[in-house]
């Protein structure tokens, strides 16, 4: 393996941040994400939005293509 790797940490706040901000430039609510990710309680986005949790992977896929954006462009790292 090489010494110089630079293993990426991503960054909660941001990525939250990010996904507040993809879905306002969409135009896309917090109910709306409810109904389309099939979450039950809209505090599950408001934890992703406030960088206290991350979503699922399914969840991450589905919010790429809800958004139209690569995961890559949804993830912030450090």
């Amino acid at each position: 393996m090489n010494k110089n790797y630079y293993f990426p940490a991503i960054n909660s706040k941001k990525t939250g941040e990010n996904i507040r901000f993809l879905c306002c430039e969409k135009n896309i609510s917090v109910a709306q994400l409810q109904e389309v990710l099939f979450i039950d309680s809209n505090q599950a986005i408001y934890s992703w939005f406030n960088g206290h949790t991350l979503p699922s992977l399914d969840s991450m896929y589905a919010l790429s293509k809800l958004l139209d954006v690569p995961i890559e462009k949804i993830l912030v790292t450090n």
